[in-house]
């Protein structure tokens, strides 16, 4: 099994004018996650357009201090010039430009498929703590170039025609060597694609829709909350990837769910000030020109609450965070409810039990929805879990969790039991996983992750030889710094006498959380298990508008 990356993101600099400052993505939901600025190129260029410049030719006006300028095309080389000379000499003082003081390559591993690309990447530390794609300006050798060759100059692997392995190397004259251990395999791998998804966002949502296709929603970016979507379509060879209708209120930390018409419901979240929405809107796939459509507002406008989409066809919002702080309240929307001439209505329910934030709820076999963990009014970590029964509208306490968590996961396995993954706690990150037996509403112990982490994702995988099995991805770690590694939980497999076993399986090639992942449940040749589509998310120097395939 393998990670197939699908676009980079490329850091460029904007026409002119030059702003002095560039916005900060928001940072709440991270533990002690210190993120680095912009590269140096781009601070080199902001302290450039800081100075004052004189005309430097007829045709071209002056250079003013607030980076705003006009000039003759003609003069791009006299201006390239005095870029060239910033930070030198320039009749005041200035700043000696950053040194590179050590760089890495982002994997130490890769898995591709015979006859198929990968794309390493190599990133700088500078002097002044920053960092900086430098693949460029490393020199790539393979000991196997029958096996795997690489591009000297650009990190581009491109495998032979039959398995094997190999190790490539990345040298840079006065730094140690890097080395990647390379496997090419009959199917699987990494290759990279010049399409983008349309903006790099974190905390969005992902759908697949009955098309086929996967739709990304909202998020926030550089600047805030994102109404921008995405669509991809895996059936594309070349830009899967295009934008679609844009929503009526951008949004992020919102939460959304596939009706049984097919159509996307997305529900409340934050705008770019972090205020509570109370929108809700609808997206038709279907329709001649897709757009999206606005329906009822919740009761309560939320973020971080659950949602569940019931057996009867409503929604089950409930739980979360609301203008008066993290709720107890649950509402439900029905889709063929029409209220003062608009279809779509929330209807406010019997409360949970407890007042919660940041849990999982899941739809059980029997219909009910089991809501498990987060924390609670007072920011105290539960291990208290609930049952909502839509046939009675009550909400009844079930078996506790062994540790109390929140941003962890919680997935349906095939048997009808819950599997409960990582999260958070007060100090430290959970390695932990639990299952839930709804015919005993007890939780059970079962194997442990090899790695710590919350804010990644897990996906049940459908399809194919891995079925049953649960791909686990990405999220932050104890440093507050995202992960590349996945893992995967067969809840058949026994080890040391606990029934439930994970086993490490291909990195990301981006390290990423916040972000989503999609099952693409396609077989064919070359994707024996379907695909898992992981979107976006916040890297490790930058938020991601890169998309990586999982098969």
């Amino acid at each position: 099994m393998s990670w197939t990356k699908q676009f980079m993101l490329h850091e460029f600099i904007p026409g002119f004018p030059i702003s002095p400052s560039f916005p900060r993505r928001r940072e709440s939901s991270k533990k002690n996650n210190p993120r680095s600025g912009q590269s140096p190129e781009v601070d080199l260029l902001r302290r450039c357009f800081s100075m004052s410049w004189m005309p430097a030719c007829a045709g071209m006006t002056a250079f003013f201090s607030n980076g705003k300028s006009r000039f003759n095309f003609a003069c791009l080389a006299v201006m390239t010039l005095l870029l060239a000379g910033c930070g030198g000499s320039s009749g005041g003082s200035s700043t000696p430009p950053a040194k590179l003081t050590s760089f890495i390559v982002t994997t130490t591993t890769v898995s591709i498929a015979v006859n198929t690309t990968a794309n390493l990447i190599a990133n700088g530390t500078y002097s002044d703590g920053k960092t900086a794609d430098i693949t460029t300006k490393v020199t790539w050798t393979s000991a196997g170039s029958g096996v795997a060759a690489v591009g000297v100059n650009s990190g581009l692997v491109t495998a032979g025609g039959a398995a094997g392995t190999t190790t490539i190397t990345a040298s840079l004259s006065g730094f140690a060597a890097q080395t990647v251990n390379v496997t090419v395999t009959s199917f699987g791998g990494i290759a990279i694609s010049t399409n983008t998804l349309t903006d790099a966002r974190y905390d969005h949502t992902a759908s697949l829709l009955g098309t086929g296709k996967v739709l990304v929603v909202g998020g926030y970016g550089s600047g805030g909350a994102l109404g921008t979507t995405g669509l991809y379509d895996p059936s594309a060879t070349v830009n899967p990837w295009t934008a679609d209708a844009t929503l009526h209120f951008p949004r992020g930390d919102h939460t959304s769910v596939n009706l049984y018409d097919g159509r996307v419901l997305v529900t409340g979240g934050t705008d770019s000030t972090y205020t509570l929405l109370p929108s809700t809107e609808l997206y038709d796939p279907l329709a001649t020109t897709p757009a999206w459509s606005l329906t009822g507002n919740l009761n309560n406008a939320r973020a971080y609450n659950v949602i569940v989409l019931l057996n009867d066809h409503r929604v089950l919002v409930a739980g979360g965070d609301t203008t008066t702080g993290t709720t107890y309240t649950a509402e439900v929307f029905d889709p063929a409810l029409v209220t003062n001439g608009v279809t779509g209505t929330w209807t406010p329910i019997s409360p949970m039990t407890v007042a919660r934030n940041s849990a999982t709820a899941t739809l059980l076999p029997n219909h009910q929805v089991l809501v498990a963990g987060g924390y609670d009014a007072n920011a105290v970590l539960l291990t208290s879990c609930e049952l909502y029964d839509p046939a009675s509208g009550n909400w009844t306490l079930t078996g506790s969790l062994h540790n109390g968590r929140f941003s962890h996961t919680a997935t349906l396995l095939n048997s009808g039991k819950v599997l409960v993954v990582g999260g958070g706690t007060d100090t430290v990150n959970l390695a932990s996983a639990e299952i839930y037996d709804p015919s005993t509403g007890t939780w059970t112990q079962t194997g442990s992750l090899a790695v710590a982490r919350y804010i990644h994702t897990a996906t049940l995988l459908t399809v194919g030889p891995d079925t049953g099995k649960v791909l686990v991805v990405g999220g932050l770690d104890d440093t507050g710094n995202p992960l590349t590694s996945t893992e995967l939980f067969d809840p058949a497999a026994v080890t040391n006498g606990i029934t439930g076993s994970w086993t490490t399986t291909s990195s990301l090639v981006e390290a990423r959380d916040n972000f989503t992942s999609t099952l693409i449940p396609i077989i064919d040749s070359l994707h024996p298990n379907g695909r898992v589509l992981s979107v976006g998310g916040d890297g490790l120097t930058h938020i991601l508008n890169s998309s990586e395939l999982y098969w």
